[in-house]
């Protein structure tokens, strides 16, 4: 009935067989063990007597010695916390600068390295900072074409212009 019980219960437990017990203990062994437990009870306890015994003057001295101990400990702590203190930070900022160095090599900037291009396009974005004297010195052998600069302009070119920019962003720009 067992066996049916558990099979209906967990089938894969009630196909594992029952192991023979391979432990044993030896032939008479709980007929002394009361004996050998008692006597080694009573060797410890006997030791312990003899142990137990506290020095005479023992709780007079014992303030000095522990307040000697301590401010030994504080000492030592003392030290170890002020080497962590500022070993950490040190290494820390060591390594970001060696990380710095070795990923970050740039060549000495020259007018020679920049680009022509680069230095029109700096002008081109800066131009409104720059007095128009300077620029005319800047660009005195190019000769400018007069013919090229229309004053006038065609109402669908002005509302183009408008349409793209926006009446607001004009009239905020004046």
């Amino acid at each position: 009935m067992k066996k049916e019980k558990l099979h209906s219960i967990a089938p894969i437990l009630s196909h594992i067989k029952k192991k023979k017990n391979n432990f044993k203990t030896p032939n008479g062994y709980f007929n002394t063990i009361d004996d050998v437990v008692i006597t080694k009870l009573k060797a410890a306890t006997t030791q312990h007597k003899d142990q137990d015994q506290i020095p005479k003057d023992y709780f007079d001295s014992i303030e000095d010695t522990v307040i000697a101990k301590i401010q030994h400990l504080k000492n030592t702590k003392k030290s170890k916390n002020t080497v962590f203190k500022y070993s950490i930070p040190i290494a820390i900022a060591a390594s970001i600068l060696l990380i710095f160095n070795i990923f970050n090599k740039t060549e000495a900037l020259t007018f020679d390295s920049i680009a022509t291009a680069e230095i029109d396009a700096w002008i081109s974005n800066n131009l409104n900072e720059i007095p128009p004297d300077q620029i005319a010195t800047i660009y005195s052998d190019i000769e400018l074409d007069y013919e090229d600069f229309s004053t006038q302009l065609t109402d669908e070119e002005v509302f183009d212009y408008i349409q793209k920019e926006g009446l607001e962003n004009i009239l905020i720009e004046e």
